[in-house]
């Protein structure tokens, strides 16, 4: 693609100008399917694009190969990604805190037999820390599970049920 000589600078992209598509036939196409309205209004609709969020506009390198287009994002479009990414993840912690409440309530089902911490944790595929830290300490201190005195002749295991 070579650009015409007379829109050498950022500015004159943004002025009144000619257009004569690379590819007519392929314009022609886009025209007719209504992806463009007419031709040489791309740099126009860029602007009042901008203007209307009150982003900044891309900034252009012009060269015999083409052009180079970098685009910033307005502070509104910032803004909104910001809000989104925190929703995100808030969404993700009541995610988690509903999948906890989901497991301890299958816990205290399993327990209704006392059970040991080795078959809880095999039964859910916990790793022990987790089972402690997530589960256990939690679940013995409001009451929904309660440990048993180990049988110090059969077992040393405690067993915990609901």
């Amino acid at each position: 693609m070579n650009m015409p000589p007379n829109l050498d600078t950022t500015d004159k992209l943004f002025m009144k100008h000619s257009s004569k598509p690379y590819n007519p036939k392929l314009a022609n196409i886009f025209f007719k399917s209504g992806l463009i309205e007419a031709w040489g209004r791309g740099f126009e609709k860029i602007k009042e694009a901008c203007g209307l969020y009150d982003g900044p506009l891309p900034e252009y390198e012009i060269n015999a190969a083409g052009i180079m287009v970098l685009c910033r994002a307005c502070d509104r479009y910032l803004e909104l990604m910001r809000d989104a990414v925190q929703h995100l993840g808030q969404s993700d912690q009541e995610s988690d805190h509903d999948n906890d409440q989901d497991m301890a309530k299958q816990i205290i089902g399993f327990c209704k037999e006392p059970r040991s911490a080795s078959e809880i944790m095999q039964k859910f595929k916990l790793e022990r820390s987790h089972f402690r830290r997530h589960y256990l300490d939690k679940m013995l201190e409001s009451g929904e599970l309660q440990r048993t005195e180990p049988d110090k002749l059969k077992s040393r295991k405690q067993k915990y049920y609901s």
